[in-house]
């Protein structure tokens, strides 16, 4: 690959020019690339269904009004807001992360399952609020 000098100051610093597909292969061969993009997928993809087909479920399979249903739906933009907030807070505290983690594992896998059987009304959007926050921790831990 041909080399380009930069004249910074009295220094000439040398760059390398690389294409983007020796880039991609190096990415795709590191281990830790495919081990955060699973995770953030286990992380982001129950958060994205809920947001979506939630507010679908609800009406057409327990038979709560529309606008119920999006209200229920609004308390995960809502522990969305708060989860950012709170995430570097106890990411901050922690001392260990991994029993952090599974907690916040357990509490969203729990929440990611069978938020949306809980009883209508507060439980279902205290369910859903908890279970947002911990799946939004993760990305701050």
């Amino acid at each position: 690959a041909p080399e380009q000098g930069i004249k910074q100051g009295m220094e000439q610093i040398v760059v390398e020019q690389v294409s983007i597909g020796e880039c991609i292969k190096a990415g795709l061969r590191n281990k830790f690339v495919w081990v955060i993009g699973i995770g953030m997928g286990l992380v982001f993809i129950p958060s994205i269904c809920l947001s979506s087909f939630l507010p679908t479920a609800l009406a057409a399979e327990r038979g709560i009004d529309a606008a119920v249903a999006g209200t229920v739906t609004s308390a995960i933009m809502l522990g969305n807001l708060c989860g950012g907030f709170i995430g570097p807070v106890i990411a901050a505290k922690a001392g260990k992360m991994k029993p952090v983690l599974f907690i916040f594992a357990l509490i969203s896998a729990a929440g990611t399952a069978f938020g949306w059987l809980a009883p209508t009304g507060a439980p279902m959007i205290i369910i859903l609020f908890m279970d947002v926050i911990s799946t939004k921790i993760f990305p701050e831990l």
